[in-house]
């Protein structure tokens, strides 16, 4: 019996197969077969973590007039995983950010990034425990973090992870925060966890808040399926955090800044209509100034198509007015 393309196409999807089968040679070398019958050679796959190479190029100085936040959620699964994780860090550290948030940490991946000797002689790492998997904060030392784990009202085990460190005026105290909000059918556990997560950073004149926060500002999950007729839950940011702007769509008002998007990331998304804002970085009102935001990790690794993580991450640069900055401003 002959099987249409259409039906075959269509049990591809049910089975989340994707249309071509890796082998791996002896050497490590690795090769794709495509369903058309096309062979293609991919690069090797890492012989150990130890072999990975982050310290090239160096990191940019740290510069006290600026302020600069990579948030990513990392992405657990066991697909291309050291290959995705290498990856990811390198381009982390292309960036130069002064502190870096992550989310869906896990001792595999702590592994990986502990073997770069740039990461280790540029970063401090909040100490906090990562199982199964969890969030994680690493600021440069120049900023002098303490580190913080504040649980959250959950069933996952999610908890608020942030670092203090020396405010714009060499003084004062300011704050970066990152979580992972409940996942699922979960909207008033996460309006409950975004409460003590405004509760612990109201002492703080300049903070941030970013991570994956599992909702978007444009439609609830599942409304490409069907009729959704509750309220909008990105209302509980205006409700809860209204001291705060939400940076992409403060910069950014005409674009969506999808970092979950089924459509251009498939290999690692299995529902290519699931096209949502779900990461965010939340900027307080105050010395910290958002300059640019941009995605991260949007090119794929090699002919499969696979990406960095099934999350896109997020980059901003803050100009930092110090109190150099503002008595000049005074006298003016």
């Amino acid at each position: 019996m002959k099987v249409s393309k259409t039906a075959l196409e269509e049990a591809r999807k049910t089975l989340k197969k994707a249309p071509y089968t890796i082998f791996t040679r002896a050497d490590r070398s690795r090769y794709i077969v495509r369903d058309t019958g096309i062979i293609e050679e991919l690069s090797p796959l890492p012989r150990s973590t130890a072999a990975m190479s982050t310290d090239s190029p160096p990191m940019r100085p740290w510069d006290p007039s600026r302020l600069s936040i990579v948030t990513w959620n990392v992405w657990f699964d066991p697909i291309a995983q050291a290959q995705r994780y290498q990856a990811l860090i390198k381009e982390i550290i292309n960036q130069s950010p002064d502190i870096i948030c992550l989310q869906e940490v896990t001792s595999n991946f702590l592994e990986i990034l502990h073997s770069s000797a740039l990461i280790q002689s540029e970063f401090i790492s909040s100490p906090g425990p990562i199982y199964p998997y969890g969030c994680l904060i690493l600021a440069r030392k120049t900023l002098e973090p303490e580190f913080y784990d504040v649980p959250l009202p959950s069933r996952m085990g999610r908890t608020l992870v942030y670092c203090e460190i020396l405010g714009p005026n060499g003084n004062d105290k300011s704050a970066v925060g990152t979580v992972h909000l409940e996942s699922l059918n979960s909207r008033d556990t996460r309006a409950a966890q975004l409460k003590v997560c405004s509760e612990q950073l109201k002492p703080y004149s300049n903070a941030i808040l970013c991570g994956d926060f599992n909702f978007d500002d444009t439609q609830e999950w599942g409304a490409w399926e069907r009729v959704i007729t509750q309220p909008l839950e990105n209302h509980v940011l205006n409700e809860i955090l209204h001291d705060y702007d939400d940076v992409w769509s403060y910069l950014h008002p005409n674009e969506r800044g999808v970092t979950f998007d089924g459509s251009t990331n498939p290999v690692c998304i299995p529902e290519v209509k699931e096209i949502m804002r779900y990461d965010r970085i939340l900027l307080k009102r105050g010395d910290w100034k958002a300059a640019a935001i941009n995605m991260l990790g949007e090119q794929p690794l090699d002919a499969t198509g696979i990406k960095a993580s099934d999350h896109y991450g997020l980059y901003l640069e803050c100009s930092v007015k110090t109190r150099s900055v503002l008595n000049q401003t005074t006298e003016l």
